[in-house]
């Protein structure tokens, strides 16, 4: 007696549909997962890429401020450099403006300090130098001039430099004594230097 086997029914076809269902469910979830993923990724480069581009925008808004900047510092400095130069050129000007005043006030005062029997023929000044030229009755007279200009603070540095018994070139006619008296000034307040020089 043979034995056959009997055909294979499918008693609950519920089953493989639900398994179906949760199979593409869950390859529906992992798509999902994946797209979502990559917008989120996506999404964050772009705001990353968009706050680079605005840094590197205040950055070059920084550096053209700051260029700016440097160029008014460095006009500010120029224009302080010349102020200074301005003031030194004025206070050069005041300080030679000044000088001749005590200058010419100097050359007064030597010229009253000459004494009976002392004639004063010429006054040279090339400033720190002044020459003193002409006669005296004697070279005693010429001699006592010159002590008194050797006690004056400013011309301390008085010297004889020429005393002849006539002046040269004339006929002895005269017993007068022709002089040269050298002067250099210091401590005398006309000296001065101009700007941008040593003293």
């Amino acid at each position: 007696m043979a034995i056959t086997r009997a055909p294979r029914i499918n008693l609950l076809p519920w089953r493989e549909a639900r398994q179906l269902r949760r199979r593409q469910l869950f390859l529906s979830s992992v798509a999902a997962a994946v797209v979502l993923t990559l917008l989120c990724v996506a999404a964050a480069f772009m705001r990353v890429q968009a706050a680079l581009a605005a840094r590197e925008h205040d950055n070059a808004i920084l550096g053209e401020r700051i260029i700016r900047l440097q160029q008014r510092a460095d006009e500010s400095h120029a224009l302080s450099a010349d102020l200074q130069r301005q003031q030194s050129a004025f206070a050069f000007v005041r300080q030679i403006h000044a000088t001749r005043i005590r200058s010419t006030r100097l050359l007064s005062e030597l010229a009253q300090t000459r004494q009976p029997g002392v004639m004063l023929g010429e006054l040279h000044f090339e400033h720190p130098v002044i020459e003193l030229t002409g006669s005296a009755e004697s070279a005693g007279h010429a001699s006592q001039w010159l002590r008194r200009l050797e006690t004056r603070d400013d011309t301390a540095a008085a010297e004889l430099q020429a005393l002849y018994l006539n002046p040269p070139g004339q006929a002895d006619k005269s017993r007068d004594y022709f002089y040269r008296i050298r002067l250099a000034l210091h401590g005398a307040g006309v000296e001065y230097t101009p700007p941008g020089q040593a003293p």
